[in-house]
């Protein structure tokens, strides 16, 4: 009899471990899922917004000839995320016909989840590194200033505070700089492209 309740107890505790058990695991499943589908992964949508000039500098000659161009960079960075987006330093490249002419900083920062953050930041482009470039004189002629920036933008989200995910998002500007005008004559960019 004894032996009987003692087996009935343990085949109640075995059934109740078993359903706790269960019951856990379905949960974890079930929260899994969820977290998964609600936080799937998003690279964040780098815009530039604007380019403006900012100063050119010319050697006073006749015709002038520009020394140094500073262009301000107004870009915006969207976490579409649930969860807060980090990312480390990096900066924006700008180039003349393939030959990096200057590099500007990005500092690091965080975004928070499904919001947007502005960056201002001035690129100043000193011309004395192409004075050699066979494209010169014919830009010259030309009355234009071609510059290209590129901007990669590298971070991470952890969800569940757990999981880490790395996110990239880039930028690639084409950008003339009228030389007769000294002014901006046009841009045009293109985000979230693999550079």
């Amino acid at each position: 009899m004894v032996e009987e309740i003692s087996h009935g107890r343990r085949r109640k505790c075995v059934k109740c471990c078993a359903l706790c058990c269960t019951t856990t695991l379905v949960v974890f499943i079930v929260m899994l899922i969820i977290g998964l589908v609600l936080f799937k992964r998003k690279d964040p949508r780098f815009t530039v917004n604007a380019v403006n000039l900012q100063n050119i500098t010319t050697n006073g000659l006749i015709p002038p000839v520009i020394t140094s161009v500073i262009l301000s960079l107004n870009v915006s960075v969207k976490n579409p995320n649930r969860v807060s987006f980090k990312y480390s330093n990096t900066s924006v490249f700008a180039m003349y016909h393939g030959v990096l002419l200057a590099e500007a900083p990005v500092p690091a920062g965080k975004i928070g989840a499904q919001k947007t953050e502005r960056v201002l930041t001035n690129v100043t482009i000193y011309t004395s590194k192409i004075s050699s470039s066979p494209y010169l004189p014919f830009d010259i002629a030309s009355d234009v200033f071609p510059v290209n920036t590129s901007t990669r933008l590298a971070g991470r989200i952890k969800i569940f505070g757990i999981f880490k995910k790395h996110l990239v998002a880039t930028s690639f500007c084409d950008i003339t700089v009228s030389l007769k005008n000294q002014s901006l004559e046009n841009y045009s960019c293109q985000n979230n492209v693999k550079l």
